[in-house]
């Protein structure tokens, strides 16, 4: 019985100090990779960065940036936010006094 617990707990040990090697075999490679200190850190920072997921899908009513009008810009902007964009606003005032001067 005790020698059945001292074999768990060895490989326990074991397969922790493994886990632990290959983290610290890892970072000794990065390190000798590097050119120097700023390139190690910088890949550092990918590593634990997380990855961002591309998107499920394309809406259909997607433009890429480079066909678009810039009515169609401010559509999507109004339909975005549900109200009028501050260019509408300001297109008013300057419609408002254009009245009021050609008058």
């Amino acid at each position: 019985m005790e020698t059945t617990i001292v074999i768990i707990f060895l490989l326990i040990f074991i397969v922790i100090q493994e886990y632990f090697n290959k983290q610290e075999r890892k970072k000794l490679i990065d390190a000798y990779l590097a050119k120097n200190i700023t390139e190690l850190k910088q890949a550092e920072a990918i590593e634990k960065s997380k990855p961002i997921p591309p998107p499920a899908e394309v809406s259909p009513d997607f433009i890429p940036m480079d066909e678009v009008t810039d009515e169609q810009f401010d559509v999507a902007i109004r339909k975005e936010l549900g109200e009028e964009t501050v260019a509408d606003k300001f297109k008013e005032k300057f419609a408002k006094v254009r009245r009021q001067v050609g008058r």
